[in-house]
């Protein structure tokens, strides 16, 4: 099972490096800050 969430992991960051190559702002991938910052309210 750690397994899993640390490959997810892994995929976010490579998806959030090649975004900031491309000159954007990826969103925060960390699941905690992403529902404090208030992002994950419907």
């Amino acid at each position: 099972m750690q397994y899993l969430v640390n490959h997810s992991t892994y995929h976010r960051g490579q998806i959030a490096l090649m975004m900031r190559q491309l000159g954007a702002k990826p969103v925060t991938t960390d699941f905690p800050l992403f529902l404090i910052e208030g992002r994950g309210k419907r």
